[in-house]
């Protein structure tokens, strides 16, 4: 699970709302997040650190919002949420710690012999993508 911040720039906004008033995606959605390590630890100023965020490629993960960080108000230009990574592969197995790399719900129309399947509301333009 990991946090992402949405910037109001980014997020969608239907007709009705006003160019001022964010609209975020809601809880439940699948959405893609960039992850920028060098602008994220900025802020430290830091040489080491940033020399080390600048060697990790910035790239886009495919998520699963999964709750509100904290409530969207229309006049904030960010919203907080709790999101899980979406997986391309089966997990790696630790038997050590009982995982085994079943453990994880396909996204339809992907299956897993024996696994339930998440069922999105929309086609999900992905084949081989896990929970």
């Amino acid at each position: 699970m990991g946090k992402s911040l949405v910037p109001a720039a980014q997020a969608s906004a239907t007709p009705e709302s006003s160019p001022k008033a964010p609209r975020f995606p809601p809880v439940g959605m699948y959405g893609v997040m960039q992850i920028n390590l060098s602008a994220m630890v900025q802020h430290l100023h830091d040489e080491d650190v940033l020399a080390r965020a600048s060697c990790v490629e910035m790239k886009k993960y495919l998520v699963y919002i999964r709750q509100f960080g904290e409530l969207p108000f229309h006049s904030s230009p960010w919203c907080r949420y709790s999101v899980s990574f979406i997986g391309a592969t089966l997990r790696s197995e630790d038997l050590a710690i009982g995982i085994t790399s079943d453990m994880v719900v396909p996204i339809f129309p992907c299956s897993l012999s024996g696994r339930p399947q998440a069922t999105p509301s929309r086609p999900f333009p992905f084949p081989n993508c896990y929970h």
